[in-house]
């Protein structure tokens, strides 16, 4: 995942208001135990979408494998994104 983060942040440089990268490096935070910077990129992500929850989530996002799925939404919940 440290590899993922260091892509995730080039990109967020990149385009900062694409949603998509916050949560998934929210996601790769999470899973290096960098819980206060998975909190950051959840709550960057809450100010550029801020209706987003759980399940909204759970429906919205183009996940074919659950595993995958529920990685990803277990981070986001972990970083405080609301159910």
């Amino acid at each position: 995942f440290e590899t993922a983060a260091a892509q995730f942040e080039r990109a967020g440089a990149l385009n900062p208001s694409f949603d998509s990268i916050q949560w998934s490096l929210c996601t790769a935070y999470t899973q290096l135990g960098r819980m206060e910077d998975a909190q950051a990129a959840c709550a960057r992500f809450r100010a550029m979408a801020p209706d987003a929850t759980i399940a909204r989530l759970r429906v919205e996002l183009p996940f074919q494998h659950p595993t995958h799925m529920a990685m990803v939404l277990d981070a986001l919940r972990k970083a405080g994104l609301p159910e």
